[in-house]
């Protein structure tokens, strides 16, 4: 699931205007840690930077013309609002500094937890865009039965 939410923010933004050169993916769950053979936990705020840093340094594109983005879903937009979660200075950061393409789930009301939020009000370089789960499930779907042959979850 977390693939497609790449190609529907992609193919939102390109509709935009943006051209989406490509798109990083950062474990930040503890129960990634395996997986990623990572031993400590990377803040996010560090992560768009280290990307932004390492694409300019390619010299493919300008530091100028470079928008590095976070993308997620509106379950971790609103983990913005929990006090004490985050820390404030850091979502300020990643909102003016760098932007959120938030993938909104149906029957999330991200427009009420943008409105609730002062740094999320002040703010808006959201680009929200509609997915539904019935089409993440359909995703799945096709996914499983080109492998297998078989249509499961």
């Amino acid at each position: 699931m977390h693939l497609r939410m790449f190609e529907l923010a992609r193919d939102a933004l390109n509709s935009d205007g943006y051209c989406v050169i490509g798109g990083y993916m950062s474990p930040v769950n503890d129960a990634y840690k395996k997986k990623a053979n990572q031993s400590t936990y990377q803040r996010t705020l560090t992560v768009l930077s280290r990307v932004h840093n390492s694409v300019c340094e390619t010299g493919l594109v300008s530091r100028e013309s470079l928008k590095v983005m976070l993308l997620c879903g509106s379950d971790l937009l609103h983990s913005f609002c929990i006090p004490g979660f985050w820390i404030l200075d850091q979502v300020n950061s990643i909102c003016i500094d760098y932007g959120v393409v938030c993938i909104r789930r149906e029957g999330q009301d991200v427009e009420k937890t943008i409105s609730k939020d002062e740094i999320l009000k002040q703010n808006q370089v959201f680009k929200l865009v509609v997915c539904s789960v019935f089409e993440l499930y359909l995703t799945i779907l096709r996914s499983n039965f080109r492998k297998t042959g078989e249509i499961f979850l």
